[in-house]
C-alpha cells in the first residue's frame, strides 16, 4: 500500500481550495462530499449512524454549497478530471442526468450498497467526460465483513489508478 501511495497527495481542506491549486490535465480529483441533508438517512428522517449522520462531520456543506460545487467541476473550466460520489438528488441529477439518459458526457455508475443502519441504498459515482474512455472501473456488489469495499479506476496506459475503500 506504501508504495502504491509514495506519488499520491491526499489533502483534508476545502475543496474548491485544492481543485484550484492541483487543477492540472493529468489531475484525477476524487470528490466524495458529505450528504446532502435529503439523501442522508437523518435528513430523510431515518435513523443515524456515527458515520452517515450529519454530526459526522467537521465541516457540512449545504445545498447551496453542493450547487456551487457542482457548477465549479461542469463549467468546462478546469484541465483535470473528476470522479464524484454519493446519492442521488434532484440537484445532482440536474448537472449530470441520470443513468439512463446522461448529460454533458459525463458517465453514472450505480452501486447498490447497505448503508450501517441496515438501510438499502444506490450510491453514485459520477464521471467527467475527460477520464479516458478505456479506464475500468470494477465496483464489486458483495463485501465480506471482514473485508472492505473495494472500487478501481486504472487507466490502460498506468497513467492514473485510484483505489477508493468503504
Amino acid at each position: 500500500v506504501a508504495e502504491r501511495l509514495a506519488t499520491v497527495q491526499i489533502e483534508h481542506s476545502n475543496a474548491f481550495e485544492n481543485i484550484d491549486r492541483y487543477d492540472r490535465e493529468k489531475t484525477l480529483h476524487y470528490l466524495d462530499p458529505p450528504y446532502m441533508h435529503n439523501t442522508s438517512s437523518i435528513g430523510k428522517g431515518g435513523k443515524s449512524s456515527s458515520r452517515h449522520s450529519l454530526k459526522a462531520y467537521q465541516g457540512e456543506m449545504s445545498d447551496a454549497l453542493h450547487d456551487s460545487l457542482l457548477l465549479k467541476v461542469v463549467t468546462g473550466k478546469l484541465k483535470g478530471m473528476f470522479i464524484i460520489s454519493g446519492y442521488d438528488s434532484s440537484l445532482y441529477r440536474d448537472f449530470f442526468g441520470t443513468p439512463d439518459a446522461p448529460k454533458r458526457g459525463w458517465r453514472i455508475i450505480v452501486r447498490p450498497l447497505q448503508t450501517d443502519s441496515g438501510q438499502k441504498k444506490d450510491e453514485y459515482l459520477w464521471i467527467s467526460p475527460n477520464v479516458p474512455i478505456s479506464t475500468d472501473i470494477v465496483v464489486p456488489q458483495k463485501r465480506q465483513k471482514s473485508k472492505p469495499r473495494l472500487s478501481t479506476v486504472a487507466v490502460s496506459d498506468g497513467q492514473m489508478e485510484l483505489d477508493m475503500f468503504s
